[in-house]
Protein backbone atom coordinates (compact mmCIF):
# COMPACT_ATOMS: atom_id res chain seq x y z
CA UNK A 1 0.00 0.00 0.00
CA UNK A 2 1.22 3.14 -1.06
CA UNK A 3 0.84 6.38 1.34
CA UNK A 4 -0.57 9.91 -0.56
CA UNK A 5 3.14 11.11 -0.07
CA UNK A 6 4.56 8.53 -2.22
CA UNK A 7 2.28 9.45 -5.36
CA UNK A 8 3.37 12.51 -5.67
CA UNK A 9 5.96 13.87 -7.85
CA UNK A 10 7.38 16.29 -6.05
CA UNK A 11 7.65 13.99 -3.11
CA UNK A 12 10.30 11.82 -5.21
CA UNK A 13 12.05 15.27 -6.53
CA UNK A 14 12.50 16.63 -2.79
CA UNK A 15 13.80 12.68 -1.75
CA UNK A 16 16.24 13.14 -4.76
CA UNK A 17 17.16 16.67 -3.38
CA UNK A 18 18.19 14.76 0.39
CA UNK A 19 20.39 12.22 -1.55
CA UNK A 20 22.02 15.17 -3.46
CA UNK A 21 22.27 16.96 -0.25
CA UNK A 22 24.02 14.74 1.42
CA UNK A 23 26.93 13.68 -1.26
CA UNK A 24 27.79 17.51 -1.10
CA UNK A 25 28.05 17.69 2.74
CA UNK A 26 29.52 14.35 3.26
CA UNK A 27 33.00 15.69 2.62
CA UNK A 28 32.94 19.19 4.34
CA UNK A 29 35.13 20.01 6.58
CA UNK A 30 34.37 20.73 10.38
CA UNK A 31 34.40 24.80 9.75
CA UNK A 32 31.48 24.33 7.64
CA UNK A 33 30.16 21.98 10.00
CA UNK A 34 27.01 24.14 10.84
CA UNK A 35 25.65 25.20 7.11
CA UNK A 36 26.16 21.18 6.39
CA UNK A 37 24.15 20.79 9.31
CA UNK A 38 21.62 23.55 8.19
CA UNK A 39 21.25 22.61 4.86
CA UNK A 40 20.53 18.79 5.47
CA UNK A 41 17.70 19.82 8.60
CA UNK A 42 16.34 21.85 5.65
CA UNK A 43 15.95 19.84 2.88
CA UNK A 44 14.82 16.83 5.11
CA UNK A 45 12.19 19.28 6.62
CA UNK A 46 10.52 19.67 2.58
CA UNK A 47 10.21 15.67 2.57
CA UNK A 48 8.57 15.35 5.85
CA UNK A 49 6.44 18.56 5.07
CA UNK A 50 5.01 16.87 2.08
CA UNK A 51 4.57 13.82 3.82
CA UNK A 52 2.35 15.61 6.46
CA UNK A 53 0.31 17.70 3.86
CA UNK A 54 -0.57 14.53 2.18
CA UNK A 55 -1.71 12.41 4.56
CA UNK A 56 -4.48 15.31 5.60
CA UNK A 57 -7.97 15.05 5.01
CA UNK A 58 -8.92 19.23 5.51
CA UNK A 59 -7.67 21.52 2.82
CA UNK A 60 -6.92 23.69 5.62
CA UNK A 61 -4.39 21.38 7.21
CA UNK A 62 -2.93 20.66 3.46
CA UNK A 63 -2.59 24.37 3.06
CA UNK A 64 -0.60 24.45 6.02
CA UNK A 65 2.28 21.87 5.67
CA UNK A 66 2.68 22.27 2.11
CA UNK A 67 3.35 26.32 2.15
CA UNK A 68 5.78 25.15 5.34
CA UNK A 69 7.54 22.54 2.68
CA UNK A 70 7.87 25.49 0.38
CA UNK A 71 9.91 27.77 2.71
CA UNK A 72 11.86 25.01 3.79
CA UNK A 73 12.77 24.72 0.40
CA UNK A 74 13.69 28.37 0.29
CA UNK A 75 16.15 28.04 2.95
CA UNK A 76 17.61 24.88 1.05
CA UNK A 77 18.07 27.36 -1.42
CA UNK A 78 19.60 29.79 0.15
CA UNK A 79 21.82 27.37 2.09
CA UNK A 80 23.03 26.08 -0.82
CA UNK A 81 23.81 29.64 -2.18
CA UNK A 82 26.05 29.66 0.65
CA UNK A 83 27.32 26.65 -0.70
CA UNK A 84 28.57 28.31 -3.75
CA UNK A 85 29.94 30.68 -2.21
CA UNK A 86 31.93 28.58 0.15
CA UNK A 87 33.00 26.14 -2.56
CA UNK A 88 33.68 28.63 -5.15
CA UNK A 89 30.99 27.32 -7.42
CA UNK A 90 31.21 23.65 -7.79
CA UNK A 91 29.16 22.65 -10.20
CA UNK A 92 27.54 19.75 -8.03
CA UNK A 93 26.27 22.50 -5.85
CA UNK A 94 25.16 25.06 -8.46
CA UNK A 95 22.98 21.31 -9.98
CA UNK A 96 21.18 20.70 -6.62
CA UNK A 97 20.42 24.29 -5.78
CA UNK A 98 18.60 23.94 -9.46
CA UNK A 99 16.81 20.90 -8.13
CA UNK A 100 15.44 22.76 -5.02
CA UNK A 101 14.40 25.88 -7.13
CA UNK A 102 12.29 23.10 -8.84
CA UNK A 103 10.87 21.47 -6.13
CA UNK A 104 9.93 25.05 -4.78
CA UNK A 105 8.48 25.62 -7.99
CA UNK A 106 6.16 22.22 -7.77
CA UNK A 107 5.25 23.25 -4.46
CA UNK A 108 3.61 26.30 -5.37
CA UNK A 109 1.90 24.55 -7.63
CA UNK A 110 0.33 22.33 -4.87
CA UNK A 111 -0.74 25.88 -3.03
CA UNK A 112 -3.76 27.45 -4.79
CA UNK A 113 -4.68 30.25 -2.94
CA UNK A 114 -8.57 30.09 -1.60
CA UNK A 115 -10.47 32.24 -3.44
CA UNK A 116 -10.81 35.96 -2.19
CA UNK A 117 -13.51 36.79 -0.07
CA UNK A 118 -15.01 40.20 -1.64
CA UNK A 119 -18.07 41.60 -1.17
CA UNK A 120 -20.09 41.49 -3.80
CA UNK A 121 -20.49 44.84 -5.67
CA UNK A 122 -23.57 46.63 -5.47
CA UNK A 123 -25.99 45.59 -8.49
CA UNK A 124 -25.71 48.59 -11.18
CA UNK A 125 -28.62 51.00 -11.27
CA UNK A 126 -30.54 51.26 -14.80
CA UNK A 127 -29.38 53.75 -17.03
CA UNK A 128 -33.00 55.06 -16.95
CA UNK A 129 -33.56 55.66 -12.96
CA UNK A 130 -33.07 59.14 -11.57
CA UNK A 131 -30.45 60.25 -9.37
CA UNK A 132 -32.72 61.15 -6.37
CA UNK A 133 -34.48 57.26 -6.67
CA UNK A 134 -33.28 55.13 -3.71
CA UNK A 135 -31.97 51.99 -4.86
CA UNK A 136 -33.25 48.25 -4.17
CA UNK A 137 -32.85 47.49 -1.16
CA UNK A 138 -31.93 51.14 0.74
CA UNK A 139 -33.59 52.50 3.53
CA UNK A 140 -35.16 55.92 2.62
CA UNK A 141 -34.30 58.36 5.09
CA UNK A 142 -38.00 60.25 4.92
CA UNK A 143 -39.58 57.18 6.20
CA UNK A 144 -39.20 57.22 9.71
CA UNK A 145 -41.24 54.05 12.40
Amino acid sequence: MAFDHEKLRVFGRAVGLVEMVEGLVKGMGPSHGSLADQVRRSASSIVLNIAEGASEYSRKEKMRSHPMARRSAAETHAALNLLVAVRRGEKRVRETALLADDVSRMLAGLIRPAPALTPAAPAPRPANASASAPRAGAASAAIRP
